[in-house]
């Protein structure tokens, strides 16, 4: 439901550094759906892993609109962990207001670690009457652990027990036509607890009917012993052939 960060979603935990990545990487599962209505449905899904316990998830989901809002609730099995999750997305006042909740209990003690955390996330959505669409996101990630940066890339979907590098994140987007042939943006992420942010400008131009030109430029600048730390700053041009 979310636009940013997805931790009601078992199965497809994306990276919100991947510009490059237009569909969810995907997952190789089970799904079956039931509709029991117009806006309402119930569906079961179940990855298999050699390493049952400590590799495979499984999720049953639950959902229906109430009052004008899209709500949803799961519980399922995340490799070794219990989940219990709660998502919505609705409107106030014209803007889109989503959230996701998920709480993971690991199933194994581990020491120095709590077994049970929480991860959430909540934003707001607005359409303006130029044409800007802006994103204002709060997450917090509660199982949150420094020693996983070691032995991941940035770009690399996290779990959804552990959805980002810091314990906070507060997320702003926007994107504005400037033309009917020309596209920008720019999406500013803050980690206040390991003192780092990201920055990533776009532009898009149509150079034809289905052929787009695209510009994006990412910056991480990070805190000491961050894994942003010696990130840096990347540019990446793009061609993109829809047909």
């Amino acid at each position: 439901m979310n636009l940013v960060s997805n931790p009601n979603d078992l199965f497809n935990t994306c990276s919100f550094f991947d510009f490059d990545y237009v569909e969810r990487p995907g997952a190789d599962a089970v799904r079956v759906q039931y509709h029991t209505g117009f806006a309402s449905r119930v569906e079961v899904a179940y990855s298999p892993a050699e390493d049952f316990l400590k590799e495979s998830t499984g999720a049953f989901l639950w959902s229906a609109n109430f009052k004008g809002y899209d709500v949803q609730a799961l519980a399922g099995y995340y490799r070794n962990h219990l989940a219990v999750g709660l998502g919505w997305a609705g409107s106030i006042g014209g803007a889109g207001f989503k959230g996701e909740a998920t709480w993971f209990y690991d199933l194994e003690e581990a020491p120095g670690m709590n077994r049970g955390n929480i991860v959430a996330a909540t934003g707001i959505d607005y359409m303006f009457g130029s044409g800007t669409f802006a994103v204002l996101e709060f997450l917090y990630n509660g199982g949150y652990d420094r020693t996983d940066e070691g032995v991941i890339l940035i770009t690399q979907p996290l779990r959804p027990d552990n959805i980002m590098f810091s314990e906070f994140a507060v997320t702003l987007s926007a994107q504005h036509p400037f033309s009917s042939v020309l596209n920008g943006g720019l999406a500013v992420m803050g980690l206040p607890d390991i003192s780092a942010a990201f920055v990533m400008p776009n532009i898009k131009y149509s150079v034809l009917t289905n052929l787009d030109l695209e510009v994006v430029s990412q910056v991480f600048i990070g805190g000491k012993n961050s894994i942003f730390e010696e990130a840096g700053s990347s540019w990446f041009v793009g061609l993109q052939y829809s047909f």
